[in-house]
């Protein structure tokens, strides 16, 4: 019931669920039931859909979910359906907050959603999901779009992109998420010297991006 509410995009309802210590009681569940599968999946479920207005943004960097989110996905690393919401937690957090994207590089983050990738290189839902995850992460934040290029996010998104060429959403939000890590000379250079503009031509099948 609560997961309907807080994915029914109501931002007024949302807000006030926020403001009344809702997303705190979450977290203090995810500690008390830390081995639990199944309630830290519909915890991030919930807290997907509550990340979605600007106030709940805030708050949950605010009280820790950030990090909790990480440390969950970390710990359920193996369970795709819990990967996949917390993928989708964390990206939302991150959308147009550079507070809550550099928190969110500075807690690991970016190198957790990469393992997660690697570890599911078969599924294209977490394929799709991380790609978006770190396009947001790095959206108009220096600090993540440095730390992207050195932690590896290139060969991953061109992992993505290998491995699921079909998948539209997969590559587009690959390409953007490349677009991004672009805008660090460094990283350029590094994305020249892997060919990955011919890469990412042949997989979308369109004109050079950069």
């Amino acid at each position: 019931m609560l997961s309907v509410v807080a994915n029914g995009r109501n931002e007024e309802i949302l807000n006030m669920l926020g403001e009344s210590a809702f997303i705190s009681v979450l977290l203090k569940r995810q500690d008390q039931f830390s081995d639990n599968v199944n309630l830290n999946y519909q915890v991030c479920k919930v807290l997907r859909g509550m990340a979605f207005t600007r106030v709940n943004r805030e708050l949950l960097r605010r009280q820790g979910g950030i990090g909790k989110t990480i440390e969950v996905m970390h710990n359920f690393s193996h369970e795709v359906d819990v990967v996949e919401q917390c993928l989708c937690v964390l990206s939302n957090a991150c959308y147009r907050s550079v507070e809550n994207q550099e928190c969110l590089g500075k807690s690991s983050g970016i190198q957790e959603t990469l393992r997660a990738m690697e570890i599911h290189r078969d599924k294209v839902q977490i394929q799709d999901r991380g790609c978006r995850a770190l396009r947001n992460f790095a959206d108009s934040c220096e600090y993540n779009i440095r730390l992207e290029g050195t932690a590896g996010a290139v060969e991953g998104l061109v992992l993505a992109m290998l491995s699921f060429p079909e998948s539209q959403e997969v590559n587009e939000q690959a390409v953007a998420a490349l677009l991004n890590i672009t805008k660090h000379e460094k990283n350029f250079l590094v994305m020249v010297e892997k060919d990955v503009v011919d890469i990412v031509r042949k997989a979308r099948q369109v004109r050079i991006f950069f």
